[in-house]
């Protein structure tokens, strides 16, 4: 529960999230300070002033 709120406050949480297609190979990687959202059809997050929308894939979500 601190993490969520230190991440509300800071605009974040320091992480890596990384996609993976389905049979393990790595597709895309980003690193920085978001927050990860996510509903039934897809993950996102803002980054560098872009919002990024990941659809499908194996999605892993890494605060650091």
């Amino acid at each position: 529960m601190a993490k969520s709120i230190g991440s509300d406050v800071s605009g974040g949480l320091h992480r890596t999230v990384t996609v993976y297609s389905n049979t393990g190979e790595k597709i895309k990687e980003w690193n920085g300070k978001f927050d990860v959202s996510e509903n039934d059809n897809e993950v996102y997050f803002d980054l560098n002033d872009k919002r990024v929308i990941i659809h499908g894939g194996i999605v892993i979500d890494e605060e650091d």
